[in-house]
């Protein structure tokens, strides 16, 4: 069960890592966009 706390202290702490957690998903995304973009092009010789 989780420990839910409500004490105003940590609400810039958890809001930080909550923008955070939209930057890491956010940039998870360009890489794989980006991978797949150089991989497609790597390999159509080949084929």
């Amino acid at each position: 069960m989780p420990i839910v706390s409500d004490d105003p202290i940590w609400w810039p702490m958890i809001s930080l890592f909550h923008g955070l957690s939209y930057v890491q998903v956010a940039s998870l995304i360009v890489v794989v966009y980006d991978w797949g973009a150089y991989s497609d092009n790597a390999y159509r010789g080949n084929y």
